[in-house]
């Protein structure tokens, strides 16, 4: 029993050795990017609620793209409660060594909550990139207003 139990230790250990940092997240293969857009027929695919209450989270939905050696990654999120403004940096990633690499395009959801605290018109600002294909890659912003009520 003892012998069963320390091989499958030792086989699970070596199990992540073999499989490199990436199953501890510390692999360097991969390369931090700003998420491109994914552009609709009424531009950027980002998600508000139109009004929300004061003190209550909400939820923001972007949805970005990459191709096949492409991961989600994370966002950003810094907000301004006077001046009731929001600014989300999604990210996803590459992997370095794009060889052998599909080109089919992969969508990725990067979701948030927000609050804002006073009512008024709060602004959301979403740091992206243009898609490849489209044009050049630059970034840009997509601007979002919410409502905020008592």
């Amino acid at each position: 029993m003892k012998t069963t139990i320390r091989l499958m230790t030792a086989g699970a250990l070596a199990s992540i050795l073999l499989a490199g940092c990436d199953a501890l997240g510390l692999d360097e293969d991969w390369e931090r990017r700003q998420s491109q857009a994914v552009i609709g027929i009424e531009g950027a695919e980002i998600y508000t609620p139109q009004t929300v209450r004061a003190g209550a989270a909400f939820p923001v939905q972007i949805y970005t793209v990459g191709r096949g050696c492409m991961r989600r990654g994370g966002t950003e999120v810094q907000v301004n409660q006077q001046a009731r403004e929001a600014d989300l940096n999604p990210y996803d990633y590459q992997r370095r060594d794009t060889q052998g690499c599909t080109e089919d395009f992969r969508r990725f959801e990067h979701r948030v909550q927000l609050t804002f605290d006073q009512p008024g018109t709060a602004t959301i600002n979403v740091h992206l990139a243009t898609p490849d294909g489209i044009q050049t890659i630059a970034p840009f912003v997509v601007t979002r207003a919410v409502q905020v009520v008592p």
